[in-house]
């Protein structure tokens, strides 16, 4: 990152085993050569950085074989945040335009000349439309179609918010956050 940005970096990173799956939590700071702050751009930080561990890690261990892509998407039918499942429902709204409050999704994952991939996913997107149903986010409307909020995402990500929340009380009796800010 300090050679895409063009400034030295100063970082500490930290290895997680609170959630089912190891994570890394990275804390990044500098200054430009000139003195003036580092800033990000909004863009840099949802993709590039991830482009760039992503990178690196096929470089390490290789690429992810599909059975790994697989068993990923299958654990995130029951979460309760955006998943890759949701990205690609959420989708389908941007096809169709309206001030409606919900849009319709169809999956069908014995529709006919669809590779055994294509199944899977397909059944995973099925999996997880009965899970957004059961949270009131999306309804059956019809053999393999759902009508989905259209602020499900946005839902989604409250939710996620309450919990992170939830487990900061939970292991430290109280919110973490810096006593000067309101």
């Amino acid at each position: 990152m300090g050679e895409d940005l063009g400034t030295e970096l100063e970082w500490a990173a930290v290895e997680h085993h609170n959630t089912e799956h190891r994570h890394v939590h990275i804390a990044l700071r500098g200054r430009r050569d000139d003195g003036e702050a580092l800033q990000l751009p909004r863009q840099y930080i949802q993709s590039r950085i991830r482009e760039i561990a992503s990178d690196l890690c096929t470089r390490q261990l290789g690429y992810r074989t599909e059975r790994d892509a697989q068993e990923a998407e299958r654990r995130e039918i029951t979460e309760t945040r955006v998943t890759s499942l949701d990205r690609r429902i959420g989708a389908e709204q941007t096809k169709r335009d309206g001030a409606d409050t919900h849009f319709d999704v169809v999956r069908n994952p014995v529709q006919p000349r669809l590779s055994a991939n294509a199944r899977i996913r397909t059944q995973h997107e099925v999996s997880r439309l009965a899970v957004l149903q059961r949270m009131g986010l999306a309804e059956s409307i019809g053999p393999n179609t759902w009508r989905v909020r259209r602020d499900f995402e946005q839902i989604l990500r409250a939710m996620q918010e309450t919990t992170d929340r939830q487990r900061t009380l939970t292991a430290h009796g109280a919110l973490i956050s810096d006593e000067r800010l309101p």
